[in-house]
């Protein structure tokens, strides 16, 4: 007598309702053209409210680029041409945007993408992907948990951004907008960053995505204390935490269709079994 086998909840998840989870992203694809589109022609002169909030808009979309690069689960040659024509299309629209076709708003637009697609992409090498899963949220521990080594971490990378922030401050005539450029290009990528760890892993995320918005305040702070000159606003403040807060919205829908970034499919697919072992259920270990 032949005994069948329980099929595993996490493929069956994958398999069922494939098109309908797609709806959302590709409303949230629509959301930010159109939303990048009517920010550039309402963009004015910085340090105005409209540029900022234009600026912020582009900030995120560069790095949604980017994070769709390093961990979409499309062919890499697709991926890498999406890329291009992408950050081109971004850098294009903020240089219309601000009325400047200069080379450094092309930097400003195309090296977050290309840090963040890079960083991904070397995660997505040592088995870090982007898979949707079913999970039960009652299971899971709050991930914001800091252990001595990344304490330690952090501190070298504050003590790193002051240093460099004093160094820079009395020689601003020697340093060039394009400097600016490359440190505010850097702050976008690390919020961008954060922010996949925050809302796309296993953890809850609300308490993360205040630590991001914590990142993005001091990334803000770094930029005005270092680069600002005597503006009215706080302009890349702005810019950086509304950026973070249109990641962390973006990325939320994301998650609400059901992806999360993990270490190996196997990690999700352990956590079914042992919650149908621990309710008296039956499991099959075999992969396909």
């Amino acid at each position: 007598m032949e005994t069948a086998t329980k099929p595993n909840s996490n493929e069956s998840f994958q398999s069922r309702d494939g098109a309908g989870s797609r709806v959302p992203i590709l409303v949230l694809l629509f959301v930010h053209v159109v939303a990048g589109v009517v920010s550039g022609f309402l963009s004015e002169d910085e340090p105005a409210v409209s540029s900022a909030i234009f600026l912020g808009i582009i900030s995120c979309q560069t790095c949604l680029l980017g994070m769709w690069t390093g961990l979409g689960r499309t062919h890499w040659v697709v991926r890498l041409s999406g890329l291009a024509v992408g950050s081109t299309y971004l850098a294009v629209e903020l240089g219309l945007g601000v009325d400047a076709l200069d080379v450094e708003f092309l930097v400003l637009a195309i090296l977050p993408c290309v840090l963040v697609a890079l960083v991904t992409w070397l995660v997505r090498l040592f088995r870090g992907t982007l898979q949707r899963v079913e999970v039960d949220q009652t299971n899971l521990k709050e991930g914001l948990q800091f252990t001595i080594r990344h304490l330690m971490l952090l501190t070298f990378v504050v003590a790193c951004l002051t240093t460099v922030g004093k160094l820079l401050t009395p020689n601003w005539d020697d340093i060039g907008f394009m400097t600016m450029v490359v440190v505010v290009g850097l702050c976008y990528a690390s919020v961008a960053l954060t922010s996949i760890w925050a809302i796309l892993g296993t953890g809850r995320p609300f308490v993360r995505s205040m630590f991001v918005v914590v990142i993005a305040i001091f990334a803000g702070l770094f930029v005005e204390y270092v680069f600002a000159q005597g503006n009215e606003m706080p302009f890349w403040l702005s810019t950086i935490c509304l950026q973070a807060v249109l990641l962390i919205s973006s990325l939320a829908v994301i998650r609400r269709v059901g992806y999360r970034f993990v270490a190996s499919s196997s990690q999700f697919n352990d956590a079914a079994c042992n919650s149908e072992c621990s309710s008296g259920g039956t499991n099959d270990h075999s992969r396909p």
